[in-house]
């Protein structure tokens, strides 16, 4: 998870919300701590972020290529 993707998780997380990540080479590693009564941000596969998120953010870098 990259900084963009950091900082959306810390603002969803602020909200109360449940944050899946998915990043495959960091699949299903648990990051975070509770906070405040929320859930842990957690990696999980492709598959589960399809079947329970709600909303789904991508994030990728930006390229001179465009």
């Amino acid at each position: 998870v990259g900084n963009v993707g950091s900082k959306v998780e810390t603002a969803c997380r602020k909200l109360g919300m449940r944050v899946l990540l998915n990043d495959p080479p960091r699949e299903e590693r648990e990051v975070g701590q509770k906070s405040g009564g929320m859930e842990k941000s957690v990696f999980v596969d492709l598959e589960t972020v399809k079947k329970e998120a709600d909303i789904i953010t991508l994030h990728t870098p930006l390229t001179k290529s465009g």
